[in-house]
């Protein structure tokens, strides 16, 4: 169960294992706490330390949100110590796995776009062959894009870029390219590669977004994905629930003991977590996109569930409630294969942040994304 609390002077306490709702000192919900999903907090509402205590140990999610937008969530602190794993992580930032994760992260959020546009072009072909027709073409430019992504000349362009900059008489051609896959270079030598493919990436999701376009009725005014401030409903339900995706895709990153702000595709803001980031691209489409449109092919939704707030759109609370109930149940109950092994969401998180792991360690020679079948 998803716990949505939003009115003034309620506030947050521990009963045993039961958490307890109270508005002006009144209890008002009991909830065992292996009933909870999550709680979603919309005012200026109390949680005391043991609740939090509780919540945390199991591993339960607190949003914090103002308006439309997720603006903090809380999940468990997980001190386990995996000080070799985030070293690792670190080292890795320039050498040639580097370049592998660049490329394997690009090449996992391009498949998954492609996959969700054969997939809704499959749909429509029963309905409308033609736009069946575009939705496909648009996923076959995708996946041109895809098979530009040669990870043997990025990892050759890289080898050059070091080359280049660093300092030969310290060592001959060969001691150097030696060094590259596991010991960094400490110049920034993926920098213009990382430039290429997030441009790559770019022209993939102007496409992608020019195919799904073509499904979502006039009404919702969708013309290109908009964002801070998101300028449509469907831009706004996107940002939305990208924003509660982070919050299980930074557990799952903690829980295997993964520095969540040491990113490799997206590294430019301090203080942004990265690898949260660059973990969350495999899982944007089967999950919050898919869902998204889910809703308007089911006539879930409709233009007058949206109000303008100052220059953004904002959900009005049914439709929250309601894309909310239906992301969360898609994350924790959906099965999906991952490497052939049944599991959901939740757990396939988990599993590709500890395939990561394993890659950093060096018993993996490749990462290889979560890519959604139908």
């Amino acid at each position: 169960m998803i716990l949505f609390l939003e009115n003034p002077g309620m506030s947050i306490g521990k009963n045993s294992e039961l958490i307890e709702v109270k508005e002006h000192g009144k209890s008002v919900i009991k909830l065992s706490i292996r009933e909870l999903e999550a709680i979603i907090i919309y005012s200026n509402i109390n949680i005391t330390p043991e609740a939090t205590s509780l919540l945390m140990q199991y591993s339960i999610p607190v949003f914090y949100q103002k308006g439309s937008q997720v603006v903090a969530y809380l999940t468990p602190f997980f001190n386990h110590g995996f000080v070799l794993i985030r070293e690792l992580q670190f080292l890795s930032r320039n050498t040639i796995k580097g370049v592998k994760l660049l490329c394997s992260f690009v090449k996992g959020a391009l498949l998954n776009k492609r996959q969700l546009l054969l997939y809704l072009a499959k749909s429509k072909n029963r309905t409308d062959s033609s736009i069946s027709k575009e939705l496909r073409e648009s996923a076959d430019n995708i996946d041109k894009i895809i098979k530009d992504i040669d990870e043997n000349y990025y990892i050759n362009k890289f080898k050059i870029n070091v080359l280049s900059k660093f300092n030969t008489q310290n060592g001959s051609n060969s001691e150097i390219i030696e060094t590259l896959y596991n010991e960094p270079m400490h110049i920034d030598s993926l920098s213009d590669i990382r430039i290429e493919l997030l441009n790559k990436e770019a022209i993939g999701t102007k496409e992608y977004f020019e195919g799904i376009r073509k499904i979502i009725p006039n009404e919702f005014g969708f013309e290109a994905r908009t964002r801070r401030p998101p300028l449509d409903p469907i831009s706004a339900m996107l940002s939305y629930g990208y924003t509660i995706l982070e919050g299980f895709i930074i557990t799952a990153i903690s829980v295997c003991g993964l520095e969540p702000y040491c990113g490799f595709l997206h590294t430019d803001r301090s203080g942004k977590t990265s690898l949260v980031y660059d973990l969350m691209e495999e899982f944007r489409q089967p999950i919050v996109d898919r869902i998204v449109l889910k809703m308007i092919n089911k006539k879930m939704i409709k233009s007058d569930d949206f109000c303008k707030d100052n220059a953004f759109i904002k959900l009005n609370d049914n439709v929250r409630v309601k894309y909310v109930d239906l992301l969360f149940s898609e994350i924790k109950d959906s099965i999906r294969l991952f490497d052939n092994k049944k599991m959901s969401f939740r757990q396939g998180m988990i599993y590709q942040a500890r395939k990561l792991c394993r890659f950093f360690l060096g018993k993996e020679e490749n990462y290889y994304p979560y890519v959604f079948d139908f």
